[in-house]
């Protein structure tokens, strides 16, 4: 397994912290930091070179990330107990059942093939700007 994550570095602390573990565990040539990538065309490609996004927060209640990796057909793994129910294409646990939803994850024949058109018509059908707009209409009419 590749632990590859990106974006920017809020805390250089913490970003030492990672490495520091990854060494401490002897993972350090698994654990890679992507850099900055753009919206769009960049990260879709990103998505496109995971076997599964791992999200594991305690302070979102809606992650963007994960609809965008479902949206690449990307099985995510939402590992939190603040995470609303984002659709078909996740699996949700709390941090206790981590380890055992990665191996779930990782032992799927195919999983790519058989979670594509489930994540990706979860997106389709509850996460489109259209889909969005619309809800907020139905939403406003009844106020």
């Amino acid at each position: 397994l590749v632990y590859a994550f990106v974006g920017g570095i809020v805390s250089q602390e913490y970003f030492e912290q990672v490495k520091a573990i990854a060494t401490e565990l002897g993972v350090e040539n698994q654990v890679i930091y992507l850099g900055m990538a753009s919206p769009g065309e960049e990260m879709n490609g990103i998505y496109n070179m995971a076997e599964a996004t791992l999200i594991v927060s305690n302070y979102e209640g809606f992650c963007l990330v994960c609809i965008e990796s479902l949206s690449a057909g990307i099985p995510t793994l939402l590992c939190s107990d603040t995470f609303i129910n984002i659709g078909d294409g996740c699996i949700e646990c709390t941090t206790d059942a981590l380890a055992g939803n990665v191996q779930k994850i990782m032992k799927l024949e195919s999983r790519k093939e058989a979670l594509d058109n489930v994540a990706r018509k979860t997106v389709l059908e509850r996460y489109t700007w259209q889909k969005i707009a619309s809800d907020y209409e139905e939403t406003m009419k009844t106020l």
